[in-house]
Formats: structure tokens, C-alpha cells, sequence
């Protein structure tokens, strides 16, 4: 019940799987695959506990660029969800289940997939080394509405980045709610990030604490 998978593909179950999943579990597992390549995770069979809000039995899925406070999907019911991709090479999937009603539950299955680049322009991405530049899409000319990129830059461990903004010009908002950029890394997630920008203020560089930061990018 949980533990670190690593490898392209493979399978995760609810405990006892066929048969009904007891009162009381709680199971994580954490899956990787190799730096450049996402997770596709596909259900096969999903019968939880239903509720609302997922209060009762739930499956929640998230990664290293969202959080279990901000999750890509919480699950519960008898839908099979649809795949669900993560943005990194590091997904984690979560199961709870009450002291209540308890049902065959669920069977998963993931594999890795490399990064499709934009086919407008380079938007999001992994990116690894020493130094490199990213921009917003279509830059210089105006970005695009409905815009979400994140990227991921790596350097070697032992390291730090400073990511240094050359120039800067997103619509303006007292809380940056409409057009913003938010940085943040494995020690400050996206719930609690680095920092977050909007207006036309250049910002001062920003510094990770680790070898990873991740900058994500968004327009309305």
C-alpha cells in the first residue's frame, strides 16, 4: 500500500484489490520517471465511497508543481476519471479511506511520456543547464489570452539559480489575479511561492534554495 515507484510504466491498486479495501487505509505512492518525460496516469476501474466534497474515501493526485492543498484531481464515486497528466517527472497518488462504507476500489496504471513541445512557441518545458532564457509566448509582441506555461529549470546539484527578468510588462491587479507569473521551488511551493508577479515593475532577481525552480506563467 504505496512506496516509490520509479520506471516508464507500471500499475498501482487500492489495498486488497479486487475485493473491497479496508476501513482505516492510507496509502502514497510517489512516481517518477526520467527528467524530461511526464506521467500519464489512466484508471481502469474507480469504485470509492461517494461524497460531495470527497470527505469520506478519496484518491488525490498531485506533483511537484502543485500541492496536496491545491491538487491537479480529488476523486471519489463510481466514474472513472479521465487520465490525468502530470506537469514534471514526479507525480504522487494518494488514498484514504474512513471507518465507513468500503468498495472494490480502484486500478491505475502510468507511463512516460516526453514532453510534446508548443506548437506555437516554446511555452512551458524542462529545461537543464548552466544558464538559458525563457520568455512569455509570441514575446515580443502581446501574449496570448488563456496562457499557462510552466517551466521546470535544473541545474546540477550542489547549486543554486538566479533567474534575472530583463523585461517585464503583465495587465496589472492589487493581487496579481488576472495576469500573473509565480515562481517557486521544492522548498516553497506553489501554495506558498517564491514570489508572484504581475504589473510593469521589473522584479529583482530571485534566487532558488535548491537545484529546481519553476516559473509558471498565466494570462486570462
Amino acid at each position: 500500500c504505496g512506496g516509490n515507484l520509479y520506471g516508464d510504466n507500471g500499475t498501482i491498486n487500492s489495498p486488497e484489490y479486487p475485493h473491497n479495501y479496508r476501513n482505516g487505509a492510507k496509502c502514497v505512492w510517489s512516481i517518477s520517471v526520467e527528467r524530461g518525460k511526464e506521467i500519464r496516469l489512466t484508471f481502469h476501474q474507480f469504485a470509492l465511497e461517494w461524497h460531495r466534497n470527497c470527505v469520506n474515501d478519496w484518491l488525490l493526485i498531485y506533483d511537484n508543481f502543485t500541492s496536496r492543498a491545491n491538487p491537479l484531481a480529488k476523486k471519489c464515486g463510481f466514474s472513472i476519471p479521465e487520465p490525468i497528466w502530470s506537469i514534471g517527472n514526479q507525480i504522487f497518488v494518494e488514498f484514504h479511506s474512513d471507518l465507513g462504507i468500503t468498495k472494490t476500489g480502484f486500478r491505475a496504471s502510468w507511463a512516460a511520456e516526453y514532453t510534446a513541445p508548443n506548437s506555437d512557441d516554446e511555452c512551458g518545458g524542462n529545461l537543464y543547464g548552466d544558464n538559458g532564457t525563457i520568455n512569455s509566448p509570441d514575446y515580443p509582441h502581446n501574449y496570448r489570452n488563456g496562457a499557462k506555461c510552466v517551466w521546470s529549470i535544473s541545474v546540477e546539484r550542489g547549486k543554486e539559480i538566479r533567474l534575472t527578468f530583463h523585461e517585464f510588462a503583465l495587465e496589472w491587479h492589487l493581487n496579481c489575479l488576472k495576469d500573473w507569473l509565480v515562481i517557486y521551488d521544492n522548498f516553497n511551493l506553489r501554495a506558498n511561492p517564491l514570489a508572484k508577479k504581475c504589473g510593469f515593475s521589473i522584479p529583482e532577481p530571485i534566487w532558488s534554495i535548491g537545484n529546481q525552480i519553476f516559473v509558471e506563467f498565466n494570462s486570462d
